[in-house]
């Protein structure tokens, strides 16, 4: 079996329990930028306050609307119709509704939706893509006041994400070393910013309310915590929050990020260059790798500070 690190999932972590993550109400979609459409339309805002550090895929949904988007450092802005909040990378109680604010609140639910349960907000959604080998995965529930027409899940979309994923088992279990698989992924990605408000697949659904959550908290815990006691973090571990990555802040971020690439590791830097979290560099720590794993990665960035000095 290949060590790479990082990159594409080709698996879900499922059990026999179906969980209770998700409310009565929720909707599911292809993705979470196309369940953040839903919400926009749903809503009819005119104006909304966002945190300056996200990331494009979620301003431009408002942006399409004709929304008005005024971004926020620290303290949210309280001048808008909406107000946009969310935790980073699965470390809670960064964001705060600010007191008697009586707009729309959207909280996005990506980064922390297996670290707690909020009900701050009139609408939650998110993806679950970013967590584990969901072909769709983009789900949002809340207050609905309208009843919009959803297209059926995209067949060609599917087909693309279904190759790409077995390409991606084929060539970590070591039956072969076409990365092609790669080249069907970025496909995938480039037809579904052509799509419009599209549903989840039926086998996604299933998977979402089969999700080992424990397993998926104990392994992203383990694991961050081993890169945390000896790389550091932007965030403490509190109880129940379960990371999506470990976030770093490095200098050197970019030549960093090229060393670990030759070592077939590959994390991805969250925030764009020339804002105030240039530095970030987001450590892989999911329920794929194991202790071993994340030592590796500890290594390879000892080995790179060595080199420099």
């Amino acid at each position: 079996m290949k060590r790479e690190i990082g990159s594409e999932f080709w698996d879900i972590p499922l059990c026999d329990r179906e969980n209770e993550l998700f409310p009565a109400s929720v909707k599911w979609f292809l993705s979470g930028r196309i369940a953040l459409k839903y919400i926009i339309m749903d809503a009819g805002i005119r104006s909304v306050s966002m945190p300056e550090w996200c990331c494009d895929s979620m301003v431009l949904p408002f942006l399409e609307n004709g929304v008005t988007v005024r971004f926020y450092s620290g303290t949210p802005s309280t001048d808008t119709d909406a107000l946009f909040i969310m935790d980073y990378f699965g470390f809670t109680e960064q964001s705060q509704v600010p007191a008697g604010y009586r707009g729309t609140v959207i909280r996005d639910m990506t980064h922390s939706i297996f670290s707690k349960e909020y009900d701050d907000a009139d609408y939650y959604f998110g993806s679950l893509r970013k967590w584990a080998g969901f072909k769709t995965g983009g789900f949002a529930y809340g207050s609905w006041k309208k009843s919009l027409e959803v297209a059926e899940c995209d067949e060609t979309y599917i087909s693309l994400r279904t190759t790409a994923m077995r390409g991606k088992k084929a060539f970590i279990s070591g039956r072969t070393d076409d990365k092609s698989y790669l080249d069907v992924f970025r496909s995938a990605n480039e037809r579904l910013k052509q799509l419009g408000i599209c549903a989840g697949s039926a086998e996604d659904i299933y998977a979402a309310r089969h999700l080992d959550i424990n397993f998926i908290k104990e392994k992203r815990r383990e694991n961050a915590k081993v890169l945390m006691d000896r790389v550091g973090c932007m965030f403490s571990l509190k109880e129940n929050d379960c990371p999506l990555f470990v976030p770093i802040i490095t200098e050197d971020r970019d030549e960093l990020q090229k060393y670990f690439i030759g070592h077939q590791v590959y994390c991805p830097a969250h925030w764009p260059r020339n804002s105030l979290k240039d530095r970030e560099l987001s450590l892989i720590c999911d329920h794929r790798y194991d202790i071993a794993d994340m030592e590796r990665v500890c290594n390879i960035i000892a080995d790179f500070r060595e080199g420099k000095k």
